[in-house]
């Protein structure tokens, strides 16, 4: 997860997902506190992973991570956004809502998708007249369609069941 190289860490990820489900959330919250809240890409892959491990001990560590303003930091926000969701804890719904203030359309995308997984309808209202052509667009298509965005999401549940 220290590679530069992005294809090697998400194939880094799939692996720690395949192999190591059941150990990895634990040694991950290490990592992020001992060396990756240095190095900005291991700090994205790793908060993406405890999102996708639906690890729920993460959670004070991806509200550090959303609200992490540093400019290096600003794809571990969105990541951060969206394993909120993954974690389905609905005392994340308030923070959620925090970021559709912000000018960062990735973050209020993915804000959007969590607080729709967690049942909150909430960021639908306040998107309705974002600024953000992406933001306007999404909310026109919701309602157009009624569909949910989340199904948008990466699954992984390929990896859950795998036996190889």
């Amino acid at each position: 997860l220290y590679e530069t190289d992005f294809g090697r860490c998400y194939l880094a990820t799939q692996t720690i997902l395949k192999n190591y489900r059941n150990i990895a959330g634990e040694a991950l919250i290490m990592a992020c506190t001992k060396e990756a809240y240095n190095d900005y890409g291991a700090h994205y892959h790793i908060v993406k992973l405890l999102g996708w491990l639906k690890y729920t001990p993460a959670y004070p560590i991806l509200i550090e991570a959303l609200y992490n303003q540093e400019p290096q930091f600003q794809k571990s926000r969105t990541a951060a956004a969206i394993a909120l969701g993954e974690l389905g804890q609905k005392q994340a719904i308030s923070k959620l809502k925090d970021c559709m203030e912000t000018t960062i359309w990735e973050l209020k995308y993915a804000a959007l998708i969590s607080l729709e997984k967690l049942g909150s309808n909430s960021g639908w209202e306040m998107a309705a007249n974002d600024q953000d052509w992406i933001i306007q667009a999404k909310v026109a298509r919701q309602r157009a369609t009624g569909k949910p965005i989340h199904n948008l999401m990466i699954n992984n549940s390929e990896f859950e069941n795998d036996s190889r």
